[in-house]
């Protein structure tokens, strides 16, 4: 019985979320399918090829674009990958799941039914980043097969492996944003005010890269920025690397699952 109630709190949030990660898993695949009929197909394509070299720098600083490195296309594919409704979508689940599974069932005093059994604290925990850790390998897996269908269907040449590269340095990366969520939801005693605060923080790291990389006075910050760990348009002109973001967005899982299931640990339920 012990056996059984250890994977109870998964079952549970894979009956819950499996509609929802199912219908994102679409959206990411959908997306990048289409992006790639919209780069080498359709008329949208040919007008960024034509006219992106009069774009203000601000604009292609802030897209992460180099003009005239002759790889416009590649930067373009993988500038899909960054999109922010890819962003917004993708990061839903690894900021929602801490918020209800956690700060939620500690707000609603929920916890005391699953801890009258014999489950060890770190165990929920743990279920709930497993959960999160497959989740998000579902959903940049469907990016990736979008951009391979993409290329299948209407014929076009590109380094697959390059962009399955780009979807495995942005599944680290998501999982680094759910780690901190995480740590954020062992904090926290309602989930409003959880998400509320896990908002402002992905809002204020987000703007803050959009800044230094408009304005090229600021340029000496660009390694402080949380979202230069997943730069998808520099990883393609190999000025990022690609081993410095995954090792770092993993030492930061690492490091913060740890503090969560400490902090998890030791406070009141």
């Amino acid at each position: 019985m012990t056996a059984n109630l250890k994977f109870g709190f998964f079952k549970k949030i894979y009956y819950d979320q499996k509609y929802v990660l199912f219908v994102l898993f679409l959206f990411g695949f959908l997306f990048e399918f289409a992006w790639v009929w919209i780069l080498f197909k359709s008329d949208i394509g040919n007008f960024v090829n034509n006219y992106s070299a009069y774009l203000p720098q601000s604009i292609t600083n802030m897209i992460g674009f180099q003009a005239g490195s002759g790889m416009l296309t590649s930067q373009m594919m993988s500038f899909g990958y960054a999109h922010p409704l890819i962003l917004i979508s993708v990061a839903f689940l690894p900021i929602s799941l801490p918020a209800r599974y956690i700060t939620g069932e500690i707000e609603n005093k929920t916890f005391d039914i699953i801890l009258t059994k014999p489950i060890s604290r770190w165990l929920i925990l743990s279920q709930l980043y497993l959960f999160i850790i497959l989740s998000l390998a579902i959903l940049n897996l469907g990016l990736f097969l979008g951009t391979w269908l993409g290329t299948i269907i209407f014929t076009i040449e590109l380094s697959l492996f390059t962009y399955f590269k780009i979807s495995l340095i942005g599944y680290f990366f998501y999982l680094n944003m759910a780690a901190v969520a995480l740590t954020v939801a062992c904090w926290s005693h309602e989930k409003g005010k959880m998400l509320a605060r896990m908002i402002a923080i992905i809002v204020v790291f987000y703007f803050f890269d959009v800044i230094i990389r408009m304005l090229p006075e600021w340029d000496y910050l660009t390694a402080c920025s949380y979202f230069q760990l997943y730069q998808p348009t520099q990883l393609i002109l190999e000025s990022a690397s690609y081993f410095v973001s995954g090792f770092i967005s993993i030492s930061i899982v690492i490091l913060l699952f740890i503090v969560s299931i400490l902090q998890f640990n030791r406070r009141d339920l």
